[in-house]
Order: C-alpha cells, then structure tokens, then sequence
C-alpha cells in the first residue's frame, strides 16, 4: 500500500522532515492518519512495521514503533534505517568517506588507518606496508559531526589486492549499532540528498 493513499500532503511533508533527525536517534511523531481508528489496532499489533524509502539503487528501512505518549495520544517512533544497495541482491550500503575519518586506540592515540568503506556490518581498511595485519581490531571511530567516539571490534574476514583488508563488525550492543545506523544515514543524506519515494511496507 503506498504511503500517499494513506497521507496527505501535510502529513508526507511531516513524514519529509522526519527523514533528517537530530542527533539524538528516535522520532516520536503525532500519529493523525485518515481512517485512524481502523488501523490503530492493526499496527499497536504490528510486528515489523517499516517506513521504506527509495533512491536510486539504494532502499532504506525505517523500524517504526506506535506508542502512546503521557496524554495517551498515539505516536510513531522512528528507529535508525537499514541502508541496502539493490541489485542482483540487496547488501549492505558502504559508505565510501570523501574526508578521512580517525579511529583511535583505546587511549584515545589516533590510529594510522584508511578506512576505504564502511557499512553497518563491515568496513575495508588500508594498512601502510610496514603495519602488521591484526585478526582482530578494537577501535573508536571519531564521529566527524559531534567529536563522540564510537567503539567498533572487528574481525578478519580477507585479505584484498595491496595493503587492504575486509574486516566484518562484531556485534555490539544495540545502542552502539543505532548510532552507526544513524551516523551512515546521514553520510547518506550528504552524498545523495534527500529526494526519496514514501511507502509504508
């Protein structure tokens, strides 16, 4: 079902604005749909309601959650989007920074590494000739925007052409990948704008 025959055009303006978030992460945002009353039940049980966006080769996945807020009205909560590349099949959207990005040691020294991409699952760095090849990183990347430090560990999948290595994210704890999520969506919206197709999936 498409976004515009459930919204009108306030509302997909709303929806528009909701697309840039502050830092911060969740969006609670009124809930004032036509038919409201018939889908609210239909979505207080939703498991796995998505906001989903297109560009170009690129699909990003918003979670949406309906909670209420203290007067009990109800509210849609927009969670950090998965960003995939379609194609033969959908993978995991790289971010390919234009500025270097630093990562630092657990002290805080920065670490001389190229991160060449980076995506919610993975990143591929460039190691200089004379630097040893860990199987295993623990490092901080320095968010550019803000100056926060976010933790990353990492292990060794591959060895690329030259001083490159494909490294693959450890699971972190859900609040360290919301902010990977939301940091690559906006390098996202930097590269690419924000001229995005609604649906409600």
């Amino acid at each position: 079902m498409s976004a515009r025959e459930l919204l009108d055009a306030d509302e997909l303006a709303l929806l528009g604005e909701v697309l840039l978030p502050p830092a911060e992460g969740e969006l609670p945002l009124p809930l004032n749909l036509p038919f409201g009353q018939l889908l609210l039940p239909l979505m207080e049980r939703a498991d796995g309601l998505l906001l989903v966006t297109s560009f170009g080769h690129h699909l990003l996945r918003f979670p949406v959650r309906l909670q209420r807020d203290e007067f009990g009205r109800p509210t849609l909560a927009i969670d950090a989007p998965e960003i995939l590349e379609t194609g033969p099949t959908l993978r995991d959207w790289r971010l390919q920074p234009l500025a270097p990005l630093r990562l630092l040691d657990h002290n805080g020294n920065e670490i001389r590494l190229r991160i060449h991409d980076l995506s919610v699952s993975g990143l591929l760095l460039e190691f200089d000739e004379q630097q040893a090849i860990p199987e295993r990183l623990h490092l901080q990347l320095e968010l550019p925007e803000c100056g926060t430090r976010l933790p990353l560990a990492a292990a060794r999948v591959r060895h690329l052409d030259g001083q490159r290595v494909a490294y693959r994210l450890l699971t972190a704890d859900e609040g360290m990948s919301d902010r990977l999520r939301w940091f690559l969506f906006h390098q996202h919206r930097a590269l690419h704008g924000d001229d995005f197709e609604l649906q409600v999936a």
